[in-house]
């Protein structure tokens, strides 16, 4: 939102990032696939995960591999193309992005 603020981007009618309203998140925003082009003109990305109540969001320019973990999830798991036949990818998609929050954390 401070990003939003700053840009005065749509629901953020003054500077004041406590005031602003703009939510990435909203059909508005974000494809079906949750990419939006973000307030400070790059590609992002965004994914929730159930099972940690965990958000993520990377910028597809800076964090490349991060892009593509989250856009595989979304397009299976969001956008529903998994049709559970075999070998079912929603459930294999989610461990990778699992696994690059886990590393993210521990080093840093």
């Amino acid at each position: 939102r401070d990003k939003a603020a700053q840009n005065n981007y749509p629901g953020c009618p003054t500077f004041n990032a406590s005031t602003c309203t703009y939510d990435p998140r909203s059909a508005q925003f974000s494809d079906q696939h949750n990419q939006f082009f973000g307030p400070d003109n790059t590609i992002w990305i965004w994914a929730y995960i159930p099972d940690r109540n965990e958000w993520v969001a990377a910028q597809k320019e800076y964090n490349t591999a991060s892009y593509i973990i989250i856009y595989n999830y979304n397009d299976d798991v969001v956008y529903q193309l998994d049709d559970g036949n075999l070998p079912g990818g929603a459930f294999g998609d989610e461990l990778p992005m699992k696994y690059f929050l886990d590393s993210f954390t521990q080093a840093n």
